[in-house]
């Protein structure tokens, strides 16, 4: 599990909280050192004039490696994950604006 419970994009500056975070995947709970678990979550707005983001992808490793999450905070790609820092209970990404 994670222990954070916040996600903000400094790209927008917009910050969110997880309202809901589901385990993916048949196996169960992956507690290998080497490997990690992928959750589907749910974001919410701390602002209440903006649209929730539903069924985000984020991967989190058990001990080393880096958070990732779907890039943009878009659930439709899929694919591809980006890189997140996590400082304190939140968790920084930096969503790349769409051409």
């Amino acid at each position: 599990m994670f222990n954070f419970t916040h996600v903000l994009d400094v790209t927008t500056k917009q910050r969110y909280y997880i309202d809901r975070a589901q385990l993916e995947g048949d196996e169960g709970y992956d507690e290998a050192p080497a490997g990690g678990n992928l959750y589907q979550i749910d974001l919410q707005p701390e602002n209440p004039d903006e649209s929730p983001i539903l069924n985000v992808d984020l991967y989190i490793p058990n001990q080393e490696g880096t958070p990732q999450i779907s890039k943009n905070l878009n659930s439709s790609l899929r694919e591809p994950m980006i890189d997140a820092l996590v400082e304190g209970k939140t968790l920084i990404v930096s969503a790349e604006k769409e051409n």
